[in-house]
C-alpha cells in the first residue's frame, strides 16, 4: 500500500486531497486497488461553513467480473447560530459501474445540536436511496436524543 494525504491551509480555506496504490498478490483474490480524493472546506460567513469533496476508486479484481469504478460526491453545510449550536444539511451521491450491476446511492441528512452545559439535545433525519440493478430501496430514518456527559 502506498500513498499520500495533504491538507493545506489557505487563510479560512482549507484544500486537501489523497491518494493510494494498493496491489494484493494472493492465490486467492489478487487485486489492485487505486484511490484518489479532494476536498475543499470554506467559511461563507463567521458562521457558515461550506464542504465539498469527490472520492474515485478503481478496483480491479484480477480472477473476477466484479470490479469497482465508484464516483462519489460529497457535499455539507453547517451553521451555527449560537454557541454551542450546529445546524448541518448533508448530501452525497455515489455511483459504481465497475460490476456486473450497476450501484447507485444517495444520501441527505438535517442534523441540530444544541450544547447545554453537559446536556446534549440532538436532532437528526435522514433519507437514503439505494439501486442495484433492478433493486431500489429507500430509507427514512428520525432520531432525537438527550445526553448527559459525566
Amino acid at each position: 500500500l502506498y500513498g499520500v494525504q495533504l491538507h493545506i491551509p489557505l487563510g479560512g480555506f482549507v484544500l486537501g486531497g489523497s491518494g493510494e496504490f494498493e496491489e494484493q498478490e494472493e492465490d486467492i483474490a489478487p487485486f489492485r486497488r487505486t484511490s484518489y480524493a479532494a476536498f475543499l472546506q470554506a467559511p461563507l460567513a463567521s458562521s457558515l461553513l461550506f464542504f465539498t469533496g469527490f472520492n474515485r476508486t478503481l478496483v480491479d479484481n484480477f480472477d473476477s467480473p466484479e470490479d469497482v469504478d465508484a464516483l462519489a460526491f460529497h457535499f455539507r453545510l453547517e451553521f451555527f447560530p449560537r454557541r454551542r449550536m450546529r445546524l448541518s444539511a448533508e448530501f452525497r451521491s455515489d455511483q459504481d459501474r465497475g460490476g456486473t450491476l450497476e450501484r447507485k446511492t444517495q444520501f441527505f441528512r438535517l442534523l441540530g445540536e444544541w450544547r447545554i452545559r453537559r446536556l446534549i439535545l440532538r436532532a437528526e433525519g435522514e433519507f437514503d436511496h439505494e439501486e442495484q440493478g433492478d433493486f431500489e430501496r429507500d430509507k427514512t430514518r428520525i432520531k432525537m436524543e438527550i445526553r448527559r456527559e459525566f
